[in-house]
């Protein structure tokens, strides 16, 4: 009976320590598992961020890039402007002095033609009056 219950006891305690160990192998192995699962998962993450990182950051380049072409535009466009109103300046200078001076011309041809008329009316009407 004694021996019955020592080996029962000496069983059990070889059977606890066998599960005991499976349980120490278990646990380590889950551990491991999970901390392999976290690793891939904080991978995945970090390649996710510095892809959207590089897509941001191309985005923002891009606009720059078109504001400073809309802003180098713009200057080129207002420089040749500019430097075109100062080459026809000195045109329209000389189209104005001549226009001035084809209508004073124009004028006094007028007013020389009504004074021609004037006095061939004026002379018309004193030999009509004299009677000649």
């Amino acid at each position: 009976l004694l021996q019955k219950h020592y080996r029962r006891y000496a069983t059990r305690k070889i059977v606890v320590a066998k599960n005991s160990s499976a349980l120490v192998v278990q646990k380590t192995y889950r551990g491991y598992a999970v901390r392999k699962d976290i690793g891939i998962k904080e991978n995945n993450t970090l390649i996710l961020q510095k892809i959207y990182r590089g897509y941001v950051a191309r985005r923002n380049v891009s606009r720059m890039n078109s504001s400073a072409l809309l802003l180098q535009k713009q200057y080129r466009g207002y420089t040749a402007r500019k430097n075109v109103n100062a080459a026809n300046s000195g045109a329209l200078l000389l189209q104005k002095h001549y226009r001035g001076h084809a209508t004073r011309k124009s004028v006094v041809a007028k007013n020389s033609s009504a004074l021609v008329v004037q006095k061939t009316y004026r002379g018309y009407v004193v030999r009509k009056d004299i009677g000649i």
